[in-house]
């Protein structure tokens, strides 16, 4: 679980995300943590795959003559 909604639930509290478009999520539940967590990942992942994406292209291209882009 993210560290924010680890500190706050140690404290007693929860985050609340309302009108999501996909529910609510509360960290409180055992539902809404997961939902939570899943969600923070894939955030987290989807830079990083967009960052390895491009540093494998890059000897491609130069492999094949092709300026980088």
């Amino acid at each position: 679980m993210p560290a924010l909604a680890q500190a706050r639930r140690g404290r007693g509290a929860g985050l609340r995300g309302l009108n999501r478009g996909r529910g609510d999520v509360d960290t409180s539940t055992p539902m809404g943590s997961m939902v939570f967590t899943v969600r923070t990942a894939m955030a987290q992942m989807e830079p990083e795959i967009a960052r390895e994406r491009s540093t494998d292209s890059v000897p491609k291209h130069r492999t094949r003559g092709h300026g980088q882009g």
